[in-house]
């Protein structure tokens, strides 16, 4: 009883000195956002609504990127356990160039979408300051694409600090660029929002040759230099990186389109709703990044004992994840609970926004119970490679039970279906919570079914 506690405690330790990095990265991630909408707010209403528009086309691009990608991590987590330290670089480098690849497919698209988006309705003196946002920033993504191969390179390996420090370090570069760029400081021409957008290019570019510096030269990476040999683009093994991550990038790129699709549904029911949904969406939005930063850990740790093909260390790991993705999603819904009456007055102070929204809290802090629970499943089957089956299950719960649930529940079938309940946008939160708690469920099933049907 005292090894396994001893177990435990050890389990738990390495899953939390690996989160904490990864979390900061998050964080790093979110505030480079928040900056450019602070700062762009300098520039007038029309620039910060057209960045909100040019966000809402470049960032689940760059997600369902990060997604696939993804794979690489799980991949080299397996290798390093396993010992094959002479096919890490191989490996990483398909990865590369599988980034490289897809990047600028979406770079392309992105800059093209810019002079497109006329065809949605959007306000037309919005759109020449989209085109010019999205523009500024479309050359990049070929260099995000192997920022993140790298990113994952290291973290996978089990080094996240280094990345931490370049998200850190790529956080006070936007803040400059867009001084530089934006606002035309030391003799540079203000450009306004297109500065904008290069400066998140150029932030790109800064994070992948500091990237590239590190694994070229860290002590630890001396024995197998990722550059030392350059591999040329395997199609085999592309494309088996490509499988193992597409349901990963699907799936985050299907969350995405769930939120945009609920917004635009309650987008019918008065500024009010949408305001109050937003505010509660950024405040969850926030929170949520702990828990996938401690799913990001889940999978390294669970990948290193598959390669090491120590089924007894995979349960242990997976119990220690639950059993803190349990602790902190606990511990984010009474944060969440208790400061509910407060967190909406950072936002507003109009009353009817504000009550809404507390109302709305109260309701959105059960989801982050089961939402923490079902993100530390997920990483968890990640890391065996298992990625298929549970986007199946996750879309159904989303689409199948969430979104009908919430349209029933919102007052909106009634036109349809005739008296029905009225809750208005607290029906779909109601709607979200009921599907991520049944793909929690069915998550859970999968995870026994997965480490413990041996047993």
């Amino acid at each position: 009883m005292l090894t396994q506690k001893k177990s435990l405690s050890r389990d738990i330790g390495s899953i939390a000195i690996l989160t904490g990095p990864i979390l900061v990265t998050q964080y790093a991630q979110i505030a480079n956002g928040v900056v450019d909408t602070i700062m762009c707010g300098r520039l007038g209403a029309e620039a910060l609504g057209a960045v909100g528009l040019g966000v809402a086309v470049w960032v689940p691009m760059q997600a369902f990127l990060i997604g696939i990608l993804y794979g690489l991590l799980v991949e080299l987590a397996q290798l390093c356990g396993a010992g094959k330290t002479g096919d890490i670089t191989s490996t990483t480098q398909q990865a590369c160039w599988l980034g490289l690849l897809l990047a600028g497919g979406m770079g392309l698209a992105v800059y093209f979408a810019g002079a497109r988006l006329g065809v949605f309705g959007l306000p037309e003196e919005l759109l020449p300051l989209v085109a010019e946002y999205l523009g500024g920033l479309a050359w990049a993504f070929p260099f995000c694409g192997l920022f993140y191969s790298l990113r994952f390179y290291c973290e996978g390996q089990g080094a996240p600090k280094i990345v931490t420090v370049i998200a850190l370090g790529a956080v006070a570069s936007n803040i400059a660029l867009n001084s530089v760029l934006m606002f035309g400081a030391l003799g540079f021409p203000a450009l306004g929002i297109r500065g904008c957008g290069l400066a998140t290019g150029l932030c790109w570019v800064l994070s992948l040759l500091a990237a590239m510096a590190y694994v070229s030269l860290a002590r630890r990476f001396a024995g197998n230099r990722l550059f030392a040999r350059l591999h040329a683009p395997s199609l085999a093994a592309i494309v088996r990186l490509f499988r193992t991550g597409l349901p990963i990038g699907v799936a985050f790129l299907s969350e995405y389109l769930v939120m945009a699709c609920i917004a635009l549904m309650i987008a019918r029911q008065g500024t009010v709703a949408v305001a109050s949904h937003q505010i509660t969406y950024n405040l969850s939005l926030v929170l949520f990044t702990l828990p996938v930063a401690l799913s990001i850990a889940i999978s390294i740790l669970v990948g290193q004992a598959r390669g090491a093909q120590d089924a007894e260390r995979e349960r242990r790991v997976v119990g220690a994840g639950l059993l803190l993705s349990s602790g902190v999603g606990l511990a984010l819904t009474a944060a969440l609970l208790a400061l509910s009456q407060w967190l909406p007055s950072l936002y507003t102070d109009d009353p009817g926004v504000l009550a809404l929204t507390r109302a709305l809290l109260t309701i959105a802090a059960f989801f982050q119970l089961a939402d923490s629970i079902q993100v530390g499943l997920s990483g968890a089957l990640r890391g065996i490679h298992d990625t298929t089956v549970p986007l199946i299950l996750s879309s159904l719960c989303y689409w199948g039970v969430g979104i009908p649930l919430g349209y029933a529940l919102s007052g909106e079938a009634s036109a349809l279906f005739g008296e029905m309940p009225q809750m208005g946008v607290m029906g779909w939160w109601v709607g979200l919570i009921a599907a991520i708690t049944l793909a929690a469920m069915l998550l859970g099933v999968r995870v026994r079914r997965s480490f413990w049907k041996a047993v």
